[in-house]
């Protein structure tokens, strides 16, 4: 229980008050065999004078306990559930701080699994664990000295099954922490087969694999059901065994302490005591399968929250540098190879971009765009010096202040479930006027009106009924609300057709006259305005240029646009420019 008890450090006077309101029932009900042993042996003896006494020392008895309880409870179960709030609370921030390859390495499931059942699991060990803890112990204490007191021969007796007890929460509790783990892990694997079968219900129904993700979700399930059922089995075992030597005790004193009576060792009334003082204890002596149970549970949920909260997360150092007030781009012989890989995604990348230019990045599928763009926005760390940014090496750059300035409209855009006005302001202040102005350069305004609720619809989840157009166009609308320093569009306009593309270009190039725009595209179309053009291809800068004069040398970035031409996506020719 010491790990355990080490969560509720910051709940310390809570868990204070709870103990001592804990300590005083325990020590007001054991209080109560010692009354009514005395009044027996003054009922033997015929002498009834102090009956409405003791009557009234038993009803003070029950009224104390009853608020006393009451006491315990609100400061011992309030902290466990504070903690719960809190475990969460810290969960959720590490988990949004993790770092890219840590995150990308931890399913949706399990980050669900640890914030819901592994959490719960702590809290009951915490909190019902503690308390049947704390409780068992107490009783044990005062129970003990009470007997002993009575009768230290019945009291020997009565501790004959302990030992067996001892070696049952041992052993016990070994088998139910491994059990717990391994529950607890498909638990977490279960509820990733449901989030991707849920995520991905379109393209299942669409690929006719609706038997196949069912035959896999009931194998997950099975594996949980049956992980579970080990784990119940020995918490089965556990918990009335304990019980079990519990009752042994009571037999063992009931025919020792029968004898005792019998002989005149024992008085009858010490006896009725002892053996209310021994009910009292049986609670505790059989509390221990269940403190065993709870406590092993517990700390293997908790080994698991350590170990996610033991994953790196992003972090500044001391002397982080600002976002300086020049936004001017530069790669400096950029290199980069994501970890584990045997090729550099990027080698030896160099441009210059001056503040208030647009730079346009094409290239084949797997050339290196949009590990250019996560660098820019540090979710991938750039070599040191690799990078700057108006200047400054933007590795030594505070990373939200690099995200506030760079803002992306990623290739798979995100559309959270709530009305279309707070998906475009997203949680900043602005007015109505600069959400249609956003709408309106993103082309998706006139959709938006003929939505049942306009601005206020809502969206279904993540955007499912909206087409994946709309969906890049509100996420565009979302960039261009905020008039970041730096717009990076990362393929943002795939799934719009060549008219509406030209339509957005061509308002991007007024509404950004002045600011610093990336677009990163597989059509020329989109980049064709653009003050530098570069062509990636295997990581490398196989051209750069101009349209026209891209155009003009006939390489790649020609080809493509003349095989676009061709397919209509739009005037590409060199006089256009």
């Amino acid at each position: 229980m010491w790990r355990l008890l080490a969560c509720l450090k910051p709940y310390r006077g809570r868990v204070a008050l709870g103990m001592l309101c804990l300590l005083a029932v325990d020590l007001v009900v054991m209080w109560a065999p010692r009354v009514l042993g005395a009044e027996i042996d003054r009922l033997a003896r015929d002498d009834g004078s102090g009956l409405s006494r003791s009557a009234a020392t038993l009803l003070a008895i029950g009224v104390a306990s009853a608020g006393l309880r009451f006491g315990w409870r609100w400061c011992l179960i309030g902290a466990s559930r504070a903690l719960r709030r809190d475990l969460r609370q810290r969960l959720y921030e590490h988990l949004a701080r993790l770092h890219e390859s840590v995150a990308a390495r931890r399913s949706v499931g399990e980050m669900l699994s640890l914030a819901s059942s592994d959490i719960e699991a702590v809290q009951m060990a915490c909190g019902f664990g503690l308390l049947a803890a704390a409780d068992a112990l107490i009783l044990m204490v005062i129970g003990l000295v009470m007997l002993l007191d009575l009768s230290p021969a019945l009291t020997l007796a009565a501790l004959v099954p302990l030992p067996a007890l001892a070696v049952v929460a041992w052993l016990g509790g070994r088998a139910i922490h491994a059990r717990a783990t391994t529950a607890q892990e498909s638990t977490a694997a279960f509820a990733e087969r449901v989030r991707e079968s849920l995520a991905g219900a379109r393209v299942i129904k669409a690929h006719g694999r609706d038997d196949a993700f069912l035959a896999a979700l009931d194998d997950a399930n099975r594996r949980l059901m049956d992980d579970q059922l080990a784990l119940a089995r020995w918490s089965a075992m556990v918990e009335p065994l304990a019980a079990l030597l519990a009752g042994v005790t009571v037999i063992v004193v009931l025919l020792y302490g029968g004898s005792l009576v019998l002989d005149g060792a024992l008085g009858l009334g010490d006896f009725v005591a002892f053996t209310g003082c021994l009910a009292l204890l049986a609670w505790p002596m059989s509390a221990v399968g269940m403190v065993v149970n709870l406590a092993r549970r517990g700390t293997a949920a908790l080994d698991r929250l350590e170990s996610a909260q033991a994953e790196p997360v992003e972090s500044d150092p001391a002397d982080a540098l600002p976002a300086p007030v020049d936004d001017a781009l530069a790669a400096h012989a950029l290199t980069f190879t994501y970890p584990g890989a045997t090729r550099a995604a990027l080698s030896d990348v160099t441009f210059a971009l001056n503040a208030g230019a647009t730079l346009g990045i094409v290239g084949p599928t797997g050339a290196g765009k949009s590990t250019l763009a996560h660098l820019l926005l540090r979710i991938h760390e750039p070599p040191t010096g690799a990078l700057t940014f108006g200047g400054v090496d933007l590795a030594r750059m505070r990373r939200g202040d690099v995200r506030r300035a760079v803002v992306v409209v990623p290739q798979e855009p995100v559309v959270f479930s709530t009305s279309v006005l707070e998906n475009i302001a997203f949680g900043a202040p602005l007015d109505d006027a600069a959400v249609a102005g956003a709408a309106e350069a993103a082309r998706i305004a006139d959709e938006i009106a003929a939505m049942p609720d306009g601005y206020a619809t809502l969206l279904g989840e993540r955007g499912l009924t909206l087409s994946g157009g709309q969906r890049q166009r509100v996420t565009l609308a979302r960039a261009l609300a905020r008039d970041p320093r730096v717009l990076l569009l990362d393929d943002a306009l795939s799934s719009v057709d060549a008219r509406t593309e030209a339509a957005i270009v061509g308002d991007l190039r007024r509404r950004r006259a002045g600011r610093t725009t990336i677009i990163i595209a597989h059509r020329a179309s989109a980049v064709r305005h653009a003050d530098l053009i570069i062509v990636l291809d295997h990581g490398r800068i196989s051209e750069r240029g101009t349209h026209a004069g891209l155009l003009a040398a006939g390489g790649w970035y020609a080809r493509l646009a003349r095989l676009q031409l061709a397919a209509g996506d739009g005037a590409l020719d060199g006089d256009d420019a």
